[in-house]
């Protein structure tokens, strides 16, 4: 039920952001230069609903690894250095592994005969994946969180 809820939602918040798209102009431009570097640039448009898309979605999956996650109790005692770096090397990884693959999707829809909202809906589908890489950070905040909380007790070996 709790998938049922979270594709739903995820939805009708992305759809409800569509008339918002050209409040962010300056990031498609952005990601549509950050994408040249990479020779995957699809045009402005397109990074432009592919970055509503993509941060939306690791917005929305922040929020829901928040509230609707597993305790972290049973791990964040015992974290170390090691594992903050470790932690940080995941999320930097899923991140870019996230964008690279959105910038592969950009260029493959490129060209194709897509109204601007069919694009975007598309886009959002494919983000909700790509968004993922949020549940990363999330565990990389709280161990930085909880470390540091014990770094300051003076709790840490």
């Amino acid at each position: 039920m709790k998938i049922i809820a979270f594709v739903a939602i995820y939805l009708a918040g992305g759809v409800a952001l569509f008339p918002f798209l050209d409040l962010l102009r300056p990031v498609g431009i952005s990601l549509d230069h950050f994408y040249s570097e990479f020779f995957l640039n699809s045009g402005v448009d397109v990074a432009q609903r592919l970055s509503l898309s993509f941060i939306y979605a690791s917005a929305f999956h922040m929020v829901w690894s928040a509230l609707f996650s597993e305790s972290a109790k049973s791990w964040v005692y015992t974290t170390n250095v090691i594992d903050l770096y470790y932690l940080a090397l995941r999320c930097l990884s899923a991140f870019c592994i996230s964008l690279m693959s959105l910038g592969l999707v950009g260029k493959s829809t490129h060209k194709a005969p897509y109204t601007d909202f069919h694009q975007y809906f598309t886009f959002l589908v494919i983000c909700m994946l790509a968004g993922a890489w949020a549940w990363e950070l999330k565990h990389f905040l709280i161990a930085v969180i909880y470390y540091a909380a014990r770094k300051i007790k003076g709790t840490t070996e």
